[in-house]
């Protein structure tokens, strides 16, 4: 699983000069070659060469692992990091998501000329009432019931059930500062991809990922009423229970979230761990340690057989 929607990815290849060109209305520094090049957008952490990122404060620790050719980096650090060597730039600028937001606006248009086709498999049951989006796939197997919402270039695997009312892939709440200071919508070009074998109940939301793909790995169990935000990525195995709210972070294999569960963003849920009811998650929960309260605290060791 894991791969970039095809809205991310660019029909030509474009120069950092260009990108500083387009961003005539913003306070923006080249440094580095303004002669390096990219042709898709993808997040710091996996950016790999041809591929333009941002990296805003609270990603300043991986910033010199990132592959990417152009970075858009928040103009603050700029004395804290070393020049781009080779055919890559640095692109300071005020506010650095912001910044990539309005690059990400310049160079893919609202409607693009991509294959729309669908692929669903004749094994597949989708119920009336159904919405897909295009370039939808769904395995063989699965079960889509009435009224559910599946957007654009989401992925559902094989044997995978999905209840009525669920919306899957519409864009999280993702907020940037234009120009102007006033609150305006990430423009979300990533996905969602859901493994095999996962059952979600009634009514849940999933939100695709701006960049890259919230995921659902195989076997996942999930019940009515959870909202899972952009980019979370819930493990093998995990059993997410009703009316639980997950930010982006990661549910670890096996993990259990019990009834009304809240996990901040960016908090990770480790493996065989459980959140109790109508806890809330503010930092991380080491593996196979049960947490309850608010904010949530170890109460004690989770053991195989027991939540």
């Amino acid at each position: 699983m894991s791969g970039l929607s095809p809205v991310a990815i660019l029909d030509v290849t474009s120069l950092a000069r260009d990108v500083v060109h387009n961003l005539s209305d913003r306070d923006v520094v080249l440094c580095g070659d303004d002669r390096a090049s990219f042709n898709h957008f993808a997040p710091l952490d996996s950016a790999g060469p041809l591929a333009i990122t941002f990296c805003a404060k609270r990603g300043k620790h991986i910033l010199g692992k990132s592959n990417a050719s152009i970075i858009i980096i928040e103009k603050d650090l700029r004395d804290e990091v070393e020049p781009p060597c080779g055919l890559r730039a640095y692109i300071y600028a005020e506010d650095a998501k912001g910044t990539f937001a309005a690059v990400i606006r310049k160079y893919v248009p609202t409607k693009r000329s991509l294959d729309t086709k669908c692929n669903i498999s004749p094994m597949a049951k989708i119920h009336e009432g159904v919405v897909l989006g295009d370039r939808v796939s769904i395995g063989a197997g699965t079960v889509v019931y009435p009224n559910v919402t599946v957007y654009n270039d989401v992925s559902i695997g094989m044997n995978t059930t999905i209840h009525a009312g669920c919306s899957i892939g519409h864009p999280g709440m993702s907020i940037v500062r234009g120009p102007d200071k006033k609150p305006e919508q990430f423009p979300d070009i990533g996905t969602v991809e859901i493994g095999n074998n996962v059952y979600i109940g009634a009514n849940c939301c999933i939100a695709r990922s701006p960049l890259g793909a919230t995921i659902i790995e195989d076997d996942v169990r999930i019940a009515n009423l959870t909202n899972i935000g952009h980019n979370a990525c819930i493990r093998k195995g995990a059993v997410i229970t009703s009316a639980c709210m997950i930010a982006r972070g990661e549910i670890g294999e096996d993990a259990w979230l019990s009834p009304g569960a809240v996990v901040e963003p960016g908090v990770n849920v480790g493996k065989m761990s459980t959140v109790g009811t109508g806890a809330v998650a503010i930092s991380n929960v080491p593996e196979e340690t049960v947490v309850v309260g608010v904010p949530a605290k170890p109460l004690r060791t989770r053991t195989e057989d027991g939540y």
